[in-house]
């Protein structure tokens, strides 16, 4: 019996285990896009360049004519916006430009669209 028991305590410890290292795995790929975004927004308000981007109200057109280090910065934080908490934590710059070049193009193709709605469209899963 006192074999039994360890068996099930051992396999409970291990599931506690594989759960407590799935939860910061989850949450970790939200803190890697937010700190990225938050180092670009600081070496913007170094460069004395600081500026508040409210999302839910800028156009596309807004949204193009913005500094190119904000546009950037802006399309860093949607990406993780709309990244899922099961996805890899693992941030691919190259493919960040790509998603960048992809919103630029589209809200220069639909000017009057809501940064929001184009995002959902280039972003969105």
């Amino acid at each position: 019996m006192t074999h039994g028991r360890i068996g099930l305590l051992s396999d409970l410890s291990e599931e506690a285990l594989y759960s407590a290292r799935e939860v910061p795995k989850r949450s970790m790929n939200i803190r890697a896009y937010s700190m990225l975004a938050l180092m670009l927004l600081v070496s913007s308000a170094i460069a004395g360049q600081t500026q508040k981007v409210d999302l839910g109200n800028i156009t596309c057109k807004q949204f193009t004519a913005l500094p190119k280090d904000t546009i950037w910065t802006v399309t860093v934080w949607l990406d993780g916006y709309y990244t899922d908490d099961e996805d890899p934590t693992v941030v691919e710059v190259d493919v960040l430009k790509t998603k960048a070049e992809q919103l630029v193009s589209f809200c220069t193709e639909n000017p009057k669209a809501s940064l929001l709605a184009a995002a959902q469209d280039v972003l969105g899963k």
